[in-house]
């Protein structure tokens, strides 16, 4: 590979772009920065390099390339039941059933069935001899600290289904489904319906409005950590028909704990007290909870390996799923699980890679936060040697390749399927920032370029840069 005449042929190119960035139509303007190298370092394409840049969801390569650093690619989250107390000679458990939280951010979605967790769950309790439950069944959240959101996130993106946070016991990804049915008559309200999983401690208020005609749809349930109150605002369309909206669940320990009881109380398993979690909705003080190495363990179930769950959060984008590969890379490395202890790790990590952290401030896994900073030269020196480690082509293989499934599946589309499987990259997206960042293969890992080319400002529309951002990517993958 001439990295040279490389260079000099994108020259051109870039010019061309970066004109057109700064001189475009009105309104269409946005701030450009590119690098490009082999993983040698050798630069094959550069401009605004060393600019920090609002990452968005690129920064998602950072979160799960530490996470298989910290955790390896064969760690899987455990989630258990135990017991306090004592089982008389009836089957009566005099005191609580605890589900145990290890933060597995898969608990209970539709990739592991809930039907099936719960089955081995309850075939645990009734091994155990329980057949009554004189206490409670309890949530416990308590691996991870008592902060599921960032604080750095925005309040409108709170509600929404991308904007889960992470928790030592989370359920089906902390979301739950509403459906929404117009009202016939524009201005009055549109009908709620809660479908799963349930939540009825939670006050949801219905401050939405039936819109006009072909009107846009702006539905969000505005929820907090602070108090179990919901406010669903905002307008959707009297044509709209049924439609069903994925809201977050700042709740999902209590979530879990309820839907649990319910499910073995279906098999004639009743608890006295009903479902509780360890936070909100303790009806004793903290100091009322058993600690977790004084309970009776009597079965304990496992994720997917994290080389799957890395793959999912690449391919997917799931915000929930980086949020907790991030905390749990914090309590692995410094024995802490907050924000400020897992940014504290991730940089620790960093140096002990090498890597030069210039142009980078990590606020949060996901890249949710309009507060993470990264250049594109930082991006890229973090990808080539994520490369070089033992788990290189696992973490390669998670990131989405164009017209494929994943975030990339509408990009690049008309491209040869070959020229296709060649780009391995992230997406990044959000309002005026659209971003990749990833590697084009060749055939050995000497041929191999690492790029980042992220935009920022853009107050038009993002199909506009975006075509921008394909013709770099095109010429990588021409040279």
């Amino acid at each position: 590979m001439n990295i040279k005449n490389i260079f000099a042929a994108f020259a051109a190119l870039l010019c061309a772009i970066q004109a057109n960035a700064d001189s475009p139509e009105k309104g269409q303007g946005y701030i450009l920065a590119i690098y490009a190298a082999d993983l040698h370092g050798r630069t094959v394409a550069e401009l605004n390099k060393d600019y920090p840049m609002i990452p968005a969801s690129t920064m998602k390569t950072v979160t799960t390339g530490l996470a298989l650093e910290e955790l390896g690619a064969d760690f899987r989250f455990e989630t258990s039941l135990a017991y306090s107390g004592t089982i008389d000679s009836l089957g009566t458990l005099h005191g609580d059933l605890y589900i145990v939280g290890g933060a597995d951010p898969t608990l209970g979605t539709t990739r592991v069935k809930r039907d099936s967790v719960f089955g081995i769950w309850h075939e645990a309790v009734k091994a155990a001899g329980i057949d009554s439950i004189a206490g409670n069944v309890i949530g416990d959240d308590r691996l991870f600290p008592d902060e599921i959101a960032s604080s750095a996130w925005e309040w409108g993106d709170l509600g929404t289904y991308y904007g889960a946070g992470a928790s030592g016991l989370s359920f089906h990804e902390n979301s739950i489904s509403l459906r929404i049915i117009p009202a016939d008559t524009p201005g009055e309200k549109p009908s709620i319906e809660q479908m799963y999983p349930l939540t009825p401690w939670m006050e949801m208020k219905n401050l939405a409005t039936t819109g006009q005609r072909r009107s846009a749809n702006s539905i969000y349930l505005y929820t907090s950590e602070v108090s179990p109150v919901s406010e669903l605002r905002g307008s959707y369309p009297s044509d709209g028909g049924i439609n069903v909206e994925e809201c977050c669940n700042k709740y999902p320990a209590m979530t879990c704990a309820y839907d649990f009881d319910r499910y073995l109380a279906s098999k004639g398993i009743n608890s006295l007290y009903g479902a509780i979690d360890t936070r909100r909705f303790a009806t004793r003080p903290q100091s009322g909870f058993n600690n977790r190495d004084s309970l009776e363990y009597i079965v304990t179930t496992f994720s997917a390996p994290l080389s799957y769950i890395v793959s999912r959060t690449n391919k997917e984008s799931n915000n929930m799923y980086a949020e907790t590969l991030f905390k749990m890379t914090g309590l692995s490395y410094c024995g802490s699980a907050t924000y400020e202890a897992s940014r504290k790790t991730a940089s620790a990590i960093l140096k002990k890679l090498g890597i030069d952290t210039e142009g980078y401030r990590q606020i949060d896994g996901s890249g949710l936060s309009r507060q993470n900073l990264v250049s594109p030269e930082f991006l890229c020196r973090f990808l080539a040697a994520i490369a070089k480690r033992t788990y290189g082509k696992t973490f390669i293989e998670s990131l989405p390749s164009p017209g494929k499934e994943g975030t990339l599946k509408y990009f690049l589309r008309d491209i040869p399927a070959d020229a296709a499987s060649r780009v391995k990259a992230k997406s990044g997206s959000m309002s005026g920032v659209r971003c990749y960042a990833g590697y084009i293969v060749g055939n050995s890992p000497d041929d191999t370029i690492v790029f980042a080319i992220m935009s920022n400002g853009n107050t038009g529309k993002g199909t506009h840069v975006q075509k921008h951002l394909e013709k770099i990517i095109m010429g990588l993958l021409e040279q």
